[in-house]
């Protein structure tokens, strides 16, 4: 089987900001969060989930890990394009609002989930691309592997992807990315050619090897950014 480069929307920049926040102690949304989400919710309102609604509720209880259930942000906001991640991380930097980012959810630790902040989910960046001439493959980082996989077997390729079919692709590669094949390729993450990023203050960009390899290096390092990726390209092997 052939291997595929990924392209992959994911966001690196959240990723601190829950661990930062005990489990297990509940928190009053303060007048900042509040304004996160009232801002959220007038300029995207189908896209901005409230406690209590019906999605808000069902993406809560979608983690693999219970505790993190039991974190309760005061609303969660499901970005559907890269220009909904920009505007997003600009509303966010401008209240200076404490977010989580979770693509799969299926990480153990707490970086998935805020108490009293503001949770983005990544489910609806889902795109998977394969331009098979090219040898590359675009992923949104809200994808699971069991969709990556399936998407990628008509063309007889594979990728240095997750182990388990349930896990997010967003995570996987910000963590490093140990796959079965990773004895013969590497790590995922070493098989990244491109991240589209979107930075704190809303700027869109391409980080590779020739294009601000700082952040690209920063991505693939699993180093903690001010940088949000809605797109990643990796290259198939065979």
């Amino acid at each position: 089987m052939k291997m595929l480069s990924l392209l992959f929307p994911l966001l690196a920049i959240a990723l601190t900001e829950a661990s930062q926040t005990p489990l297990n102690v509940p928190t009053v949304p303060n007048d900042s969060v509040q304004l996160c989400c009232t801002a959220l919710s007038e300029a995207l309102p189908s896209l901005v989930h409230l406690p209590g609604s019906a999605e808000y509720e069902h993406q809560q209880h979608t983690y693999f890990i219970l505790q993190h259930t039991d974190i309760q942000p005061s609303c969660r906001v499901s970005p559907a394009t890269t220009s909904d991640v920009s505007f997003i991380m600009t509303t966010l930097t401008k209240h200076s609002c404490p977010f989580a980012v979770r693509s799969g959810g299926h990480m153990t630790w707490a970086g998935s989930n805020v108490v009293g902040g503001v949770t983005l989910d990544l489910g609806r960046l889902n795109e998977i691309t394969v331009e098979e001439e090219k040898g590359l493959v675009k992923l949104g980082p809200g994808n699971k592997w069991s969709s990556v996989y399936a998407a990628m077997e008509p063309y007889h390729l594979t990728t240095v992807g997750g182990r388990m079919p349930e896990v997010g692709v967003g995570g996987f590669f910000l963590g490093g990315g140990i796959s079965l094949l990773s004895f013969q390729h590497g790590f995922g993450s070493d098989n990244i050619l491109n991240y589209e990023l979107v930075l704190s203050n809303g700027t869109i960009l391409n980080a590779n090897a020739s294009s601000h390899p700082d952040l690209f290096w920063l991505s693939n390092s699993e180093a903690q950014t001010s940088a949000s990726s809605p797109a990643l390209t990796f290259a198939p092997t065979s």
